[in-house]
């Protein structure tokens, strides 16, 4: 009885362990096997190092490589190709050998790890839809017969987009393997779905990178993939090339000192769903030094009402949520609010909105943001540079970010509009930097004109809310830094430049009407652009003439000067008589 009771648990157990794709051979499954495996030799002399990725744990071992994604509660081997799996799985535990022959790929973001970052288009056996992919090479594959769909006459939602892989009409060859997707939940969940619509026939793999909060973290998916596919070698270059490229540009936006404020997404019938602080967006945002004033919290969405209050003043508008949007007045148009709330975003007055965009698939079902864009998170944050902080200088040309065209009918407040980046002739610029201890950083930016209007107040009527900007930096220990920048001529500048303590005192009563607890103080020094102390007023080009002119007078004069005197000389000779020129003893006179 004993011994029948442990030959059906090793029954149980081995179909456990390999249920799913077990009837297959090694031949089928993976390329270049080892002639005869030796567990002594470490056949994964090139490893993972995870540096970003937190969804997935790798432990190795000379002929396996252990995996975890604790987040979907799988686990996996990935077994050199030649060798045996572990005699000792645990149950559940899926098998997958590498180099894999040529795979399936559900998701667009782990097709462009393979078909744009490791440029292995020939890897993938199947899509669940060209129709929904960006990749101009995987689209051409698929044209030529080279990649095929599982779901031919693909509809979004339609419930059975991997049931096409067993059937050998439509794929005759099955993939080797397959990279899944991790939503949905219970028997609608991504692994009971794919097992069930492909009758338990194909391994297969979770992709957890979209529970990745970092956007390194969900590029480094494309060392996994790449250990699949056996180019983990090459996949640790890719990624490394792309991490620097990325740290590269935050230290490109720490040399700016300004941090705008950013507003993201946009209404979804009467609810407002904003990127939090600790998301993958929040991340790109805090990375291209912006801020956002949200809450920890950020599962509970806003009402119109709720979001206009805490985003009306914010400078960008960011990732607006539409594929057809080409202008502000698109989106003035979409506003499914009553009362209307797009039009008193001070961002889509001033037109600083913009999409995430400008490469959507042929199909225009989709963007390429959520595909090569994932793999690529060192052009997407040169763009979010590129966008939030026009003072930052680069020659990058936007890839996936699209800046929407100006309103005909939203005005922006002359407080709002950017000054000149080149400060025209005869002209200064002095950026004075002030620390306010007291009050929220976004309550001052929401009083901008209030504060404005004030420092104005200091100068009559030669200081007006068309030269000035009010501008904000890292807030440091809850002190708030802005900087008041006015630009105008010299002459008012110097005027500016003794008046720093009316101006202290003119922001900091303003914004005690909001809290009496409020203390403005100079901040450091204040910028003058150019120095106005070298500055005369005139333009370069003057200054090179009058500079030109003064040479030329000089030398003119000098030659006057020598044409004069040589006359004088030759005068006086004239007038002396040879006779009376006296002479040294025995000089001969002429």
């Amino acid at each position: 009885m004993r011994g029948s009771f442990v030959i059906l648990f090793v029954f149980l157990y081995v179909i456990c362990v390999a249920a799913v794709g077990d009837d297959r051979l090694q031949s089928d499954l993976c390329l270049d096997p080892v002639a005869t495996c030796d567990s002594t030799i470490d056949y994964f002399e090139t490893k993972i190092i995870p540096e970003f990725l937190q969804e997935i744990t790798l432990q190795y071992s000379n002929t396996y490589v252990s995996i975890s994604i604790p987040s979907v509660s799988y686990n996996a081997v990935v077994v050199r190709c030649g060798c045996d799996p572990p005699s000792d799985l645990q149950q559940g535990t899926h098998v997958i050998y590498t180099p894999a022959k040529p795979v399936y790929m559900y998701e667009t973001p782990t097709i462009a790890f393979a078909a744009v970052s490791l440029d292995l288009v020939e890897k993938i056996a199947a899509i669940q839809t060209v129709k929904i992919v960006s990749s101009q090479a995987v689209r051409d594959a698929v044209d030529a017969g080279l990649v095929l769909e599982s779901d031919p006459t693909y509809e979004l939602f339609n419930g059975n987009g991997h049931g096409g892989l067993i059937d050998p009409e439509i794929i005759p060859v099955l993939p080797s393997m397959a990279f899944i997707g991790v939503f949905g939940s219970g028997a609608q969940g991504a692994a009971p779905a794919f097992e069930s619509q492909t009758e338990s026939k194909i391994e297969y793999m979770p992709v957890a990178e979209p529970f990745e909060s970092t956007p390194l973290g969900r590029a480094e998916w494309v060392k996994v993939v790449g250990l699949v596919l056996g180019v983990t070698e090459q996949a640790n270059t890719v990624f490394s090339g792309i991490r620097s490229r990325y740290e590269s540009t935050k230290q490109l936006v720490s040399g700016s000192t300004l941090r705008p404020s950013v507003a993201t997404n946009g209404l979804f019938g009467s609810s407002w769903f904003f990127s939090g602080t600790n998301t993958y967006i929040g991340e790109y945002i805090s990375d291209a030094g912006a801020v956002q004033n949200v809450d920890s919290d950020t599962n509970n969405p806003l009402t119109a009402s709720e979001a206009l209050e805490r985003y009306s003043s914010a400078r960008y508008w960011i990732n607006y949520p539409s594929l057809s949007t080409d202008s502000v007045d698109d989106v003035l148009n979409e506003d499914p609010s009553d009362p209307k709330t797009y039009e008193n975003m001070e961002s889509a007055m001033c037109s600083r909105v913009s999409t995430n965009t400008r490469r959507l698939n042929p199909s225009g079902t989709g963007s390429d943001f959520f595909e090569s864009g994932i793999a690529s998170p060192d052009v997407v944050l040169l763009d979010l540079v590129t966008v939030l902080h026009p003072e930052v200088p680069t020659s990058h040309s936007l890839v996936y970010y699209k800046e929407l065209e100006p309103s005909l009918s939203l005005v922006c407040p002359n407080h709002l509009k950017d000054l000149s980046q080149e400060i025209p002739n005869g002209m200064n610029r002095a950026d004075l930097p002030f620390s306010v201890v007291g009050i929220d950083r976004f309550v001052i930016e929401s009083r901008a004109l209030q504060i404005l209007e004030s420092v104005s107040n200091e100068f009559d009527d030669s200081v007006s809310l068309s030269v000035m900007n009010l501008l904000f930096r890292e807030t440091v220990d809850d002190n708030a830094k802005i900087t008041v920048r006015i630009q105008t001529s010299t002459d008012v500048i110097k005027e500016v430049s003794r008046a720093v303590e009316s101006i202290r005192s003119a922001i900091e009563s303003s914004l005690k009407t909001v809290s009496s607890n409020v203390t403005v103080n100079l901040d450091g020094s204040i910028e003058f652009t150019p120095d106005i102390e070298s500055s005369s007023g005139l333009s370069g080009g003057a200054i090179a003439g009058i500079v030109i002119g003064s040479v030329i007078a000089v030398i003119l004069i000098g030659v006057a000067v020598f044409l004069i005197i040589r006359n004088k000389t030759n005068s006086k000779i004239e007038k002396v008589d040879p006779a009376n020129v006296p002479t040294e003893e025995g000089a001969e006179v002429l």
